[in-house]
């Protein structure tokens, strides 16, 4: 019995048992277990075995093993707290639904952006104007904002009107246009 010809895990096991089911109940499972994953896979890139990552968390390893086998809404957001602190990193929750109006969204995220790169000028004053780093920041701002204005630019041109791209920047008091 052939599936498809594509080597993927879910074709193979499909092959296997002769279960045309599988392909589609591995890809709930994989669906299902996406959050998790991210986290084990940030566990790894930081070079921590589990039982290093249970230590820095305060837990035993068999509940670090049980928190990454587990299923997204199985997880504990105490415990997603911990695992993001021991990786020394910082979480922030964004609440989105699809009846908020897209603008309201896109300003939302937006603002995010603008929060951490925010923190970048306070890396940046704390280093000192002088600093590699701080070039690098300022480098980087122009990225983010060439980067911006071209995703930007992209999705204008597929609207219906035709109209040239139009704004203003306030700190400059000059009108822009693209074509």
């Amino acid at each position: 019995m052939k599936i498809k010809s594509e080597c993927k895990v879910e074709n193979m096991a499909a092959e296997l048992t002769g279960d045309r089911d599988i392909v589609r109940r591995m890809d709930e499972c994989r669906k299902a277990t996406e959050f998790v994953w991210s986290l084990t896979q940030m566990r790894i890139a930081n070079g921590l075995n589990q039982r290093q990552m249970a230590e820095k968390m305060g837990v035993s390893k068999s509940k670090l093993s049980r928190i990454e086998a587990c299923a997204d809404a199985d997880l504990n957001f105490g415990d997603i707290q911990k695992y993001v602190a021991a990786l020394g990193m910082d979480m922030s929750i964004m609440f989105d639904s699809a009846d908020i109006p897209a603008a309201k969204r896109i300003r939302q995220h937006v603002l995010a952006v603008h929060s951490l790169l925010e923190r970048l000028c306070d890396i940046s004053r704390q280093v000192g104007a002088t600093d590699d780093i701080s070039r690098k920041i300022k480098e980087f701002y122009g990225e983010v904002l060439l980067n911006f204005v071209l995703g930007v630019d992209e999705s204008h041109s597929k609207l219906p009107v035709g109209e040239p791209l139009q704004f203003t920047v306030p700190s400059m008091q000059e009108s822009c246009v693209t074509a």
